[in-house]
């Protein structure tokens, strides 16, 4: 009998695991196929607690959009009715690798890590060698360049005081936004930094956690997808398990994630409210 319950209780957890992937969406239906604008993503698609769903085409993450082509440009205009970027780099790369421009777009730099020093010598060198670069290669090139996951990394962009100053900047931005038009946020490859910040947006908007998280992890999938081989030998460019530390982290400190949402980045209920009004149908 003992035996039996077990098996039911794996084919329940496997039901409800396969059930979540579903609801979660996978990489293929949230990744946005750009020419040159690396690791992007649309936020829409999701369910959110209160049965709402979060609109497609309106948020959007990504790497930087200095290599970006004339036809990812127009995409953004015509498709995603772009209306504004934010920009989550160091002053430095905003200053010297600058995102592609569209007339009529907003364009505002939120440095979400301590901003370093005015020097240009690294993103000089990366935009010099990269902006020539073609889709293949750029692509190719980048995922070389990506990091490997770091935790500490990931705790100060959760709990440190000026990263979380930082990402109230942003979420004023979004609040800001009551037109509806699309935003869309970036660092250097979507990954940490943004990772973040699409986290936190989806749960604001009453994503569940999990379905946060598998978005989160998703940068591994762009990874698997564009490098297989350094997939296979164990690469990973984000590590679920650093943020859900960061995270577990902060209800420890504040006592729940609605509360973090509240004293980290000022989303009261009244805020939190005209979030999902803007962004969720």
């Amino acid at each position: 009998m003992n035996r039996l319950k077990r098996i039911i209780s794996l084919l329940l957890l496997t039901v409800l695991a396969a059930t979540s992937v579903v609801l979660a969406g996978s990489f293929d239906e949230q990744e946005i196929g750009f020419d040159k604008i690396l690791n992007a993503r649309d936020l829409g698609g999701y369910s959110t607690v209160d049965g709402r769903t979060v609109k497609r085409k309106v948020l959007i993450r990504s790497g930087e959009l200095a290599y970006a082509t004339q036809t990812d440009l127009v995409r953004l205009q015509t498709e995603y009715n772009l209306g504004q970027v934010i920009d989550f780099r160091y002053a430095p790369d905003f200053v010297y690798c600058p995102d592609k421009r569209i007339g009529g777009v907003e364009y505002k730099n939120i440095p979400v890590k301590y901003n370093r020093s005015p020097s240009k010598k690294a993103p000089k060198k990366r935009y010099k060698k990269l902006r020539k670069k073609s889709k293949k290669k750029l692509r190719k090139a980048a995922l070389k360049s990506f990091n490997k996951a770091n935790r500490s990394y990931t705790y100060s962009l959760v709990m440190s005081d000026y990263s979380q100053g930082m990402y109230r900047s942003y979420f004023d931005q979004l609040l800001a936004n009551e037109s509806g038009r699309g935003v869309l946020m970036h660092c250097t490859y979507g990954k940490d930094r943004t990772g973040v910040a699409s986290f936190m947006t989806l749960i604001a908007l009453g994503v569940d956690e999990e379905t946060a998280y598998q978005d989160y992890a998703m940068t591994n999938s762009f990874l698997k997808k564009y490098a297989k081989k350094a997939y296979k030998k164990g690469k990973r460019a984000v590590k679920e398990s650093d943020l859900r530390y960061a995270v577990s982290a902060a209800k420890i400190k504040y006592g729940s994630l609605e509360s973090f949402l509240k004293e980290a980045y000022g989303l009261d209920a009244e805020k939190l409210a005209k979030l999902r009004s803007i962004y969720t149908e």
